[in-house]
C-alpha cells in the first residue's frame, strides 16, 4: 500500500512538473534560456539530481556545448566544456540518438568526469522530426542514482525541450525576417502605409510622416480616411475592396497644391490568405500602369492612365 502511494504522489508530481513546462513553452515563446531552465530545474526535482545542464549541437562543427545548467559548482570553466559527437556519455548519446543510463561512473567507459564526487549519470536525446538538436543531462552523488523510469520520465521533458527550441528558433527567424522587411519598409522612397482589410492604418514609414506632416501618433490605429482628411484625394470604400480584391490596383493623381508636383496615389492589395492588407503609396510624378481609375465624381481631381 504504501508503495502504491509513493507511486501515485511520484505521478501526480510528474504531471504537475510537465504542466508547468508546457505553460512555460507556450508563455514564453521568446525566452528559451528561461524555459531550458525550468526543464532543467523540474527534472533535477522529480529524479533528485544533484546536476543538470542542456547540451545543443552544431552539426557543422560535429560539437556539444553547454546552453543552460541548474545545480551548485557550476564554473566558467566547466560551463564552456566542448564535447564532440562520441565523446563522453552525453557525446555517446547524440551520436546515436540513444538515451543512457550510467549506474556506476567508476566502471563506464563513456563517462567523462566533468565534477568531483560524481557516481551516476542520465542523459537523454533531445530530438525533432528525427533531428537530434542536443542532450539533456543528469548526474548525481549516489550509485544507481537513476531508474528506468527516470529516463521514461526526462525523454517527455526532453520532448518537451525541442519543442521550445524549435519554437524559440522558429520565433527568432520569423524576428529576423521582420526586422529585415521593416527595414526596407523603412528605406523605400515613396511615402507608404500598410492598411488594414477596413483601411486602418498598421504601420507608415517615415517618407509618409514627413510627407503628409503627420506623427506617429496620429496616424497608427486610424481609419485612412481620417488621416488623410486634409489631403484631396480619394478615400477608400467598399467598391475599392471589390476592385482590389479583382487584383487591379487603385490608381490616383493629385497636387498637394496648386503649381505643386504631381503625385501618384495607388494602392494593392497584399496578396495573403489571411485577413486582406493593403499597401498605399505616394510618390512623386505620374505612374504609368494598370490601374482601377477614380472618377472625378468621386472626389478625383484626375484620372490614371
Amino acid at each position: 500500500m504504501q508503495m502504491q502511494k509513493s507511486e501515485w504522489e511520484r505521478k501526480v508530481n510528474e504531471l504537475a512538473a510537465l504542466r508547468k513546462i508546457v505553460m512555460a513553452i507556450n508563455s514564453r515563446i521568446d525566452d528559451l534560456d528561461q524555459v531550458v531552465h525550468i526543464i532543467l530545474e523540474k527534472a533535477c526535482e522529480l529524479v533528485s539530481a544533484a546536476h543538470g545542464s542542456l547540451m545543443l549541437f552544431n552539426a557543422e562543427t560535429n560539437s556539444l556545448h553547454i546552453a543552460a545548467v541548474v545545480g551548485d559548482r557550476w564554473t566558467p570553466e566547466k560551463r564552456a566544456c566542448i564535447l564532440r559527437a562520441g565523446e563522453g556519455i552525453t557525446g555517446w548519446v547524440v551520436a546515436t540518438g540513444q538515451p543512457y543510463l550510467c549506474a556506476d561512473t567508476k566502471n563506464d567507459k563513456h563517462y567523462f568526469p566533468l565534477f568531483e564526487g560524481v557516481s551516476s549519470e542520465l542523459a537523454v536525446p533531445v530530438i525533432s522530426q528525427g533531428k537530434t538538436l542536443g542532450v539533456i543531462n543528469l548526474d548525481s552523488e549516489r550509485l544507481s542514482a537513476f531508474s528506468l523510469a527516470d529516463m521514461e520520465l526526462m525523454g517527455m521533458l526532453a520532448d518537451h525541450a525541442a519543442m521550445a527550441i524549435e519554437n524559440a528558433r522558429q520565433h527568432a527567424l520569423n524576428r529576423l525576417a521582420r526586422d529585415r522587411w521593416l527595414r526596407i519598409f523603412d528605406a523605400l522612397p515613396a511615402a507608404v502605409a500598410l492598411l488594414d482589410g477596413d483601411f486602418v492604418v498598421e504601420r507608415t514609414n517615415h517618407r509618409f510622416l514627413t510627407f503628409f506632416g503627420l506623427a506617429v501618433e496620429q496616424v497608427a490605429g486610424y481609419s485612412v480616411n481620417e488621416v488623410l482628411k486634409q489631403v484631396p484625394v480619394p478615400k477608400p470604400n467598399e467598391t475599392w475592396k471589390e476592385c482590389l480584391a479583382s487584383g487591379l490596383p487603385i490608381q490616383y493623381y493629385f497636387q498637394k497644391e496648386t503649381d505643386s508636383p504631381y503625385y501618384t496615389f495607388r494602392v494593392i492589395q497584399v496578396p495573403r490568405e489571411e485577413k486582406p492588407l493593403y499597401l498605399l503609396s505616394v510618390c512623386e510624378g505620374l505612374f504609368i500602369g494598370p490601374g482601377s481609375n477614380v472618377p472625378p465624381e468621386d472626389g478625383g481631381m484626375g484620372w490614371g492612365l
